[in-house]
């Protein structure tokens, strides 16, 4: 299973957006649901982040979002984002 987040920061709030997602990424990493978790920052809009992320299981990611650091991640939004997060759940096709 996939993960594909969208986060677009409120103007001035880009760094801190980025840096909200540099503490979530490396204890969502450890988790041992977690396949892998990378995160980017669009060239042309600084603004725009995503996070996109494998998982072994829809519950190893239902664990993942009950977790005290994705919890804090999800709080730390209010204020800093112009629009709502975007998360889409996704398989491979063949």
């Amino acid at each position: 299973m996939f993960i594909v987040a969208r986060f677009h920061a409120k103007p001035g709030s880009e760094d801190t957006l980025h840096a909200t997602i540099q503490r979530v990424i490396e204890p969502t990493r450890k988790e041992p649901g977690c396949l892998y978790a990378r995160f980017f920052r669009s060239l042309k809009d600084p603004g725009l982040f995503f996070i996109h992320s494998s998982w072994r299981s829809e519950a190893d990611f239902e664990a993942h979002v009950a977790l005290p650091h994705t919890l804090e991640f999800v709080n730390s939004w209010v204020g800093i984002l112009d629009q709502p997060a975007e998360v889409v759940r996704a398989a491979e096709c063949d």
